[in-house]
């Protein structure tokens, strides 16, 4: 198997989570990973800074895959921090088209792919969420989960952008589990 890389951003204006996963015959495992704070990035230099991150770990033509969290504000209440996150998210998305040109970007929400994730995880490894809420209990075990070379996480913005790295690589593991699973049970059903 070739090795595949996907680049994930978990975004915030404080906080930002940004992540690189390789998956390959070794399994998945974090190439690099980084909480920074955008913030304190001059405006000019920002998105770049923030994706040389991970970017200056592999050939960028290698990222197959690219995902962000698509930020939601807080009970509709639109504020000056979640303009901030809007527009750095929007110069993440462009940059990563240029500089990571080729590659497939989602942008997915958080209730989407967390619920998504964990029952993908249930269905391939039978992961039980520690947490009784997808919350950061949840993104840091879930992040574990994901890892067949585990790392030790900073905190739960890295663990969200680990396991946002890592959807596409589990959702191809899923639909080739559930391909063989249909697979055995077309065989047995035709020897019985």
């Amino acid at each position: 198997m070739q090795t595949e890389y996907s680049l994930a951003v978990d975004v915030g204006w404080k906080h930002l989570g940004i992540a690189l996963l390789s998956s390959s015959d070794r399994g998945i495992e974090v190439v690099h990973s980084a909480t920074l704070n955008p913030s304190a990035i001059d405006a000019t230099k920002r998105c770049q800074q923030i994706l040389m991150e991970v970017g200056s770990k592999v050939t960028p033509k290698l990222v197959t895959n690219a995902v962000f969290e698509r930020y939601v504000s807080y009970s509709g209440v639109n504020t000056a921090e979640a303009e901030n996150i809007l527009m750095l998210l929007g110069g993440l998305v462009e940059s990563t088209r240029q500089l990571f040109y080729g590659a497939d970007i989602e942008m997915l929400r958080a209730i989407a792919w967390k619920s998504e994730l964990v029952k993908m995880l249930f269905k391939l490894k039978g992961f039980n969420n520690p947490a009784a809420s997808l919350n950061k209990v949840f993104s840091i075990a879930a992040a574990h989960a994901v890892l067949d070379i585990d790392k030790e996480l900073k905190d739960d913005h890295q663990a969200d952008a680990v396991c946002l790295a890592s959807m596409p690589f589990i959702r191809r593991a899923l639909a080739e589990k559930t391909k063989r699973d249909k697979l055995s049970s077309t065989t047995l059903a035709t020897t019985i």
